[in-house]
């Protein structure tokens, strides 16, 4: 849809980013999750692009891509995290488990909690109620 306003149109989206945070019309965040995911994943292959270059060992680059790229998803929490729809988390948990392949370095047929187990990161829906709550306590004090 089209909107003119002084001589100017403006075309209506479905959602806008706001603050780093992607609102869309029905508040259920899971084009959020859309966009922060691809993101999330360009940021993986650029910094999995830099790694061989760094003189650290394996196991902590990997550790390294993984918390960079959850803190990106991740980003925002305090806002979404109670509002997020499955389908959301979903979107959130697959693109956490293209990580923790890397990190374990482990064939994708290994299933989502074993990874967790090995590679020692919680499930990201986890960690974002856990930055909810925390963020909570330090706003009550």
């Amino acid at each position: 849809m089209t909107v003119n306003m002084i001589g100017t149109d403006i075309l209506t989206t479905r959602s806008i980013r706001y603050l780093g945070v992607q609102l869309d019309s029905i508040i259920n965040f899971i084009e959020h999750s859309r966009k922060t995911t691809v993101k999330a994943s360009k940021t993986a292959k650029n910094i999995a692009r830099i790694m061989p270059k760094v003189g650290a060992s394996k196991a902590t680059k990997r550790k390294l891509l993984a918390s960079v790229v959850q803190s990106q998803m991740l980003y925002g929490t305090q806002v979404w995290a109670d509002m997020m729809q499955p389908g959301g988390w979903t979107i959130f948990t697959k693109s956490q488990k293209k990580i923790l392949l890397r990190v374990a370095t482990a064939y994708r047929t290994v299933s989502t909690s074993a990874l967790h187990v090995i590679t020692g990161i919680a499930p990201i829906k986890i960690i974002a109620e856990e930055r909810k709550t925390l963020y909570e306590a330090k706003k009550k004090q």
